[in-house]
């Protein structure tokens, strides 16, 4: 016997949702929902330009209108915590306007901070290079300046031509790096070399002092253009303090005068000036550098200690000795060429 099962008929329900009696109900507040969004649209902006500023702060590029931006959307971001609804619907075209700026000053500040990015890399990179060409051309031509040196024994020329070629090994260890700072750690060597050698008579040629200028010159200009990419001069500045300070006295002068840097300043140089150098960034090896060092008026050296401490050569007081890596001379002057051995 066969059963027919009548098919089942589909049924709409239709629900209608009530609230309980004494459930409170869910209100929206227009004030704080428009008041909320109009703090996180400047949030927003605020967050874009602070890094815009960054970017741009950190080529050294001047952050001015970025900065006046900021003030403003601070102003409005006031503003918009203690307006009525009225104020608030006022302001929302105003911030509109704000952020629109704000976006664009963003966007010029990164193009400029990309620009100068660009152009401090290959600022660095020409200091870097006429530095190593400078050392280079002098530490190839210090045999001119050999029919002017005068010592005092045997054993002073002795220590003379082996400071030559411990400065000479450090110099080719460290153009090897191939780096801005391995040149201007050899361009402080070379500083040193041409000091011991002036304390030892070479000034008297009439290109000595010329060529010093140069290198000096150069030297700074390296020192300079790290410094303002934030990289470190630590080296450079320990080393040739104590290198400096070992030729002082080994010419009587047990007891250099210490000077500060605004004293150092105030001297006239005989020398042209320098151009100004870039205004560096803050990098934590090379801040709080007191104590320089100063050989005195009327020595020799003191051209180029003050050319060095306009620059903003001021080293920490170091125990830093001069390498010890091995030189052979090839020849009897050991400045001629040089291997070095580890």
């Amino acid at each position: 016997m066969c059963i027919e099962i009548p098919r089942a008929h589909e049924v709409s329900i239709t629900a209608k949702m009530t609230v309980s009696e004494g459930q409170p109900t869910l209100s929206v507040d227009p004030e704080a929902s428009l008041r909320v969004e109009l703090l996180g649209t400047i949030a927003g902006a605020q967050f874009d330009i602070d890094n815009a500023i960054a970017e741009l702060a950190g080529s050294g590029a001047d952050v001015s209108a970025l900065t006046n931006q900021r003030q403003s959307l601070q102003q409005l971001q006031k503003q918009v915590g203690t307006a009525s609804l009225t104020k608030l619907a006022g302001l929302r075209a105003e911030i509109a306007g704000a952020v629109a700026m704000t976006q664009t000053l963003a966007e010029q500040g990164r193009a400029i901070a990309t620009t100068a990015g660009q152009a401090a890399a290959e600022a660095l990179a020409t200091a870097s290079a006429n530095s190593r060409a400078q050392v280079t051309s002098i530490m190839r031509d210090m045999h001119r300046f050999d029919a002017y040196l005068d010592f005092a024994s045997t054993e002073d020329e002795a220590a003379y031509r082996k400071h030559e070629a411990e400065r000479l090994a450090y110099i080719n260890a460290q153009h090897a790096k191939g780096t801005a700072e391995g040149n201007l750690n050899a361009a402080g060597a070379t500083v040193a070399q041409l000091a011991d050698a002036e304390a030892h008579g070479a000034g008297n040629s009439p290109e000595f002092k010329q060529r010093r200028r140069e290198l000096v010159e150069s030297t700074i200009a390296l020192r300079n253009q790290m410094q303002a990419k934030g990289q470190s001069t630590r080296e450079f500045d320990q080393r040739l303090e104590a290198d400096l300070r070992r030729i002082a006295e080994a010419k009587g002068h047990s007891d250099p005068i210490a000077v500060t840097a605004s004293e150092t300043q105030n001297r006239t140089l005989r020398k042209p000036e320098l151009s100004n150098p870039p205004k560096p960034q803050v990098n934590s090896e090379n801040a709080n550098q007191t104590s320089p060092l100063s050989i005195g008026e009327s020595d020799e050296l003191s051209e180029v200690m003050a050319a060095l401490r306009s620059a903003g050569v001021q080293p920490t007081p170091s125990s830093v000795t001069a390498s010890t890596a091995r030189c052979v001379p090839t020849s009897q002057r050991a400045g001629v060429e040089c291997a070095v051995r580890s």
